[in-house]
């Protein structure tokens, strides 16, 4: 019970840690910086994952109780007694019903319990599936606004221009002279994806040049490429919300 909480937190800081300095290495340009970039930013991930999984099973553990799951299995075994005894011989069960073992006209052995008999139980087992079906969904729906908090951050468009600035986008302001030319080459998409959009808010906003990859629609005999422009038949269109995008940047 100690050791959960204990390991979760240390995942958890770790894994906080690693993406504090992944970013450190990961925007340099020696191979040996982008190693260890990638390499922290990968554990980051790892450990995030698994502590976040520590933590729903310590919150899951802590609804319920080991007296609750000892009411339940003696629930079952009462069940299991029941069962047993009711499958016995009419004899058996008539001298139950004289033993005042079993209520008249009825056929299931009589049971006294503590504390409201076996319906109380009954009800006890109901309180714990439910909390822990409640705890379940309140820890499911936490991780989910968590997730959706670090994808909001994250795929923010601010977040999108430091990242582009620290690595190249510097240049169309370096210096006294307003800059230096920029050609973006060979990018490209297959779908209407949140990078495809800040890529195109970007190109717009400071005026790049650029190319796209590709026109062609066929990467090689047989094989459709996926980021053409056109079709296989070089005619038609294979993507008309892509086409109109790039047709803005032309004319912007």
């Amino acid at each position: 019970a100690v050791l959960g909480p204990g390991v979760a937190f240390l995942l958890t800081l770790f894994s906080v840690l690693a993406f504090l300095l992944a970013p450190r290495y990961v925007g340099r340009c020696t191979m040996m910086d982008w190693v260890v970039g990638l390499s922290l930013t990968s554990f980051a991930f790892g450990t995030s994952a698994v502590s976040l999984f520590l933590w729903m099973r310590i919150a899951l553990g802590a609804c319920s109780s080991d007296s609750d799951s000892t009411e339940c299995e003696g629930l079952d075994a009462s069940a299991r007694e029941i069962s047993i005894r009711e499958m016995a011989s009419p004899v058996v069960r008539g001298v139950a019903t004289l033993a005042g073992a079993v209520s008249p006209g009825q056929g299931r052995p009589f049971i006294p319990e503590a504390g409201g008999g076996s319906g109380g139980k009954q009800a006890l087992c109901m309180r714990v599936l439910v909390s822990k079906r409640l705890c379940a969904l309140v820890v499911s729906l936490v991780a989910l606004i968590l997730l959706l908090s670090l994808h909001h951050r994250f795929g923010e468009y601010d977040v999108f221009v430091a990242e582009v600035d620290e690595r190249w986008g510097f240049m169309l302001s370096w210096g006294d002279d307003g800059g230096v030319p920029v050609w973006l080459g060979e990018f490209g998409t297959s779908s209407d994806s949140l990078y495809w959009r800040h890529t195109m808010r970007y190109l717009r906003e400071h005026d790049v040049d650029w190319s796209y990859w590709s026109l062609n629609g066929e990467m090689r005999p047989g094989h459709r490429e996926s980021f053409g422009l056109l079709n296989p038949d070089m005619v038609t269109v294979q993507q008309p919300w892509k086409m109109h995008d790039i047709q803005e940047l032309i004319n912007r």
